[in-house]
């Protein structure tokens, strides 16, 4: 029995021993295999991180540089657009910079394509090869703009400045636009017009503005491009018929019409008609200004009327703008006394003596050449009353007026 359990015991201890030296390396190899599972991991996690943030970078890096180009190819196009205005060599080299952006992967923008049609757009006597390059320039501008989400403004921008020296196909290209994208605005219709008239394309400009009409988009301004082109060639026949055009469309004409109509008619040849017409338009534009009216027209009637003889009209016009709490300038005063020693020289004293006091009243400085021209007329028609009456006026609101000692010769002549 003991025998037996020291055997057994022993037998124990030995199945102790046996199964610790069995065991407990193989727990080791377990914990030395997830180690390195787990190194392997993070040294595999690392790599790729690496890796991840090396071709973010190499990425970052191509971006940039295709950003750096692309910026390049648009400052290139810029400088050559300003060049467009005086030699074609300019033109060519943009086109062969769109060319090789387009081979190299690069998409001109609608901004690279306005720049170049701003330059054109200011190139007088184009040829028809620029004018086609011209068309085909916002045919890509137009297309690529469309894609944003507000294209308006550079389309407004780009009309505006295809019209500066106009187009042989500015309608169509404007017809075009408003296909696509409705024109609303008035200013850009006026534009589109006025291009057409600045490539004498009339017909094309005259279809617009019945377009415009249609659309309760034509003003005074759209009226008077025509009308002023039409004076310009001499065609008043034409000129009229775009006037009464737009008074049947119940549109004002404002002054800068009518001052156009005037300017026309003091280029014709004098003569009664004439005059009277011009009369009839100097009213008009009393009716429809509210504003002063221009220094610069009333001199040039003042003058047209002064050189013809037209001494009345002349008159009427200074009484027309004194009403208006208006006063004249130098050069007008000038062109004035000139009228007023118009009246002397035909011996038309009322007039005369009426215009002067009136410039007196008025506070204006009178000259003494006119006042000696005056007097020599009142001395003429035996009335030296009426000429010592007019110094004696003169001195009494001015005691230091300095009257010209011609004057006071003038006036003793006789004596």
């Amino acid at each position: 029995m003991s025998i037996h359990c020291g055997n057994k015991f022993v037998c124990h201890n030995v199945f102790r021993s046996l199964f610790m030296a069995t065991t407990k390396p193989s727990i080791q190899r377990r914990k030395l295999s997830t180690s390195v599972v787990e190194h392997v991991k993070n040294s595999t996690l690392a790599t790729e991180a690496t890796s991840t943030n090396s071709i973010a970078s190499d990425t970052i890096a191509m971006k940039t540089a295709r950003c750096k180009q692309m910026h390049e190819y648009s400052q290139r196009l810029k400088a050559y657009a300003l060049t467009f205005k005086k030699r074609d060599q300019g033109q060519l080299d943009a086109l062969a910079i769109i060319e090789e952006m387009k081979q190299k992967g690069f998409q001109p923008t609608s901004q690279n394509y306005l720049q170049l049609l701003m330059g054109i757009s200011l190139q007088r006597h184009r040829t028809h090869k620029q004018n086609r390059r011209m068309e085909l320039w916002f045919e890509e501008f137009l297309r690529l703009e469309l894609l944003k989400r507000n294209p308006w403004p550079k389309l407004k921008k780009a009309v505006m400045a295809m019209s500066f020296k106009g187009h042989p196909n500015m309608k169509a290209m404007f017809l075009k636009l408003d296909s696509v994208h409705t024109v609303q605005d008035s200013e850009c219709w006026n534009a589109a017009i006025m291009g057409c008239v600045k490539d004498m394309q009339l017909l094309d400009a005259e279809e617009l503005l019945k377009l415009a009409q249609d659309r309760n988009l034509a003003n005074s301004e759209s009226y008077q491009i025509l009308i002023d082109v039409y004076l310009f060639l001499q065609n008043q026949p034409s000129a009229s018929r775009i006037f009464s055009l737009m008074l049947k469309h119940n549109v004002a004409a404002d002054f800068r019409i009518f001052e156009s109509f005037i300017a026309y008619y003091m280029s014709l040849p004098a003569n009664n008609d004439n005059y009277r017409t011009l009369d009839r338009l100097w009213q008009a534009v009393l009716l429809t200004s509210t504003d002063n009216i221009p220094n610069d027209m009333i001199f040039k009637l003042l003058s047209y009327y002064g050189l013809h003889g037209e001494l009345s009209s002349g008159e009427q016009v200074y009484l027309d703008v004194k009403s208006r709490q208006q006063r004249l300038n130098r050069k007008c005063l000038g062109q004035l006394n000139k009228i007023i020693i118009g009246f002397c020289n035909k011996r038309q004293l009322p007039s005369a003596l009426s215009l002067m006091y009136d410039l007196i009243g008025q506070g204006y400085n009178p000259s003494s050449r006119v006042l000696c021209k005056i007097i020599e007329a009142c001395i003429d028609m035996d009335d030296r009353e009426a000429a010592e009456q007019l110094v004696h006026t003169i001195q009494e609101v001015d005691p230091e007026a300095k009257l010209a000692q011609q004057c006071f010769d003038a006036l003793h002549a006789q004596d």
